[in-house]
Parts: structure tokens; C-alpha cells; sequence
């Protein structure tokens, strides 16, 4: 029978602490969903997320879905468009190289105004770590020299 999809092209690359992942599609048979796999090594992959597809149509069809914790280094990524029968078709694999931004320091006072940590005096302060589209939150205790 006919492939589930006639994909166009499938891209991804590093934006703001994420991937970006785009796809479009000629035409879709009977396409029930999506499922994108990503991988590190490009042999083991793992389901990140699952789109809904457009079934039948021989319109194009455009995709988008934002890996949120890419692996730091090269990525591999590839879709697998799976039918009503439960019958499947995988994309090629495409890469991408994800470099973690360096982590973003704040500091706040307990009240929760910004502080410049260098000016302050000697206290407990809250240390916001932020990396990526992640941010952590602690009590930290600073000390004047």
C-alpha cells in the first residue's frame, strides 16, 4: 500500500537553551501520529513527544515541537510516523549540536529585590541559578570580605 507519509524536509536546530524541530509533509495516508525520537549516540532512541497527524491529504503539512532537554552535544533526532493499522515509517536521521549556555547567577534579598552580590553586605540572600529553559532556587549565605 501507499507510505503513511511523503515527507519534505525535517530540520532542527539550537535556540535559547532548546531545539527547535520542524517537519513538513506533501501529502499523509491514513497518518495517525508522530512520534519524535532523539538519541545520543545515534543507535538507542527514546520518545520525547507525540504530535497528532493530519490523517489523509494531499495538502502540505507543517509540523514544529521544541526538544526542551537536549542532551549537551550532538543530538540525533528522527520522526516515526505511525498509521491507523499501527503501521510505522521512520524518517532519516538528522543532528543537531546543543552547547548549554553558561549558567545565569542572581541574587536576591529575602524580600526578592535584586541584588548585586559583590555590593552586599554580609547576609543570607536567595541564589537563582538559571541554565537553559531551567532555573533552581536556594538560600545562600554570603560574606563580606
Amino acid at each position: 500500500g501507499p507510505l503513511p507519509i511523503e515527507l519534505q524536509h525535517f530540520t532542527a536546530y539550537s535556540e535559547n537553551g532548546t531545539v527547535q524541530l520542524n517537519w513538513s509533509t506533501a501529502s499523509e495516508t491514513n497518518c495517525m501520529l508522530y512520534e519524535v525520537e532523539r538519541s545520543s549516540d545515534g543507535q538507542h532512541f527514546e520518545v520525547i513527544t507525540q504530535l497528532p497527524a493530519h490523517g489523509t491529504t494531499s495538502q502540505t503539512s507543517t509540523y514544529s515541537t521544541i526538544d526542551l532537554q537536549p542532551h549537551i552535544g550532538v543530538n540525533y533526532y528522527r520522526l516515526r510516523s505511525i498509521d491507523y493499522d499501527m503501521g510505522a515509517q521512520l524518517s532519516a536521521i538528522i543532528s543537531c549540536t546543543y552547547e548549554a549556555a553558561p549558567a545565569i547567577r542572581k541574587y536576591y534579598a529575602l524580600n526578592g529585590a535584586e541584588v548585586v552580590i559583590e555590593d552586599a553586605p554580609s547576609g543570607i540572600y536567595i541564589l537563582e541559578v538559571i541554565s537553559g529553559s531551567q532555573a533552581t532556587r536556594q538560600l545562600y549565605y554570603h560574606s563580606k570580605q
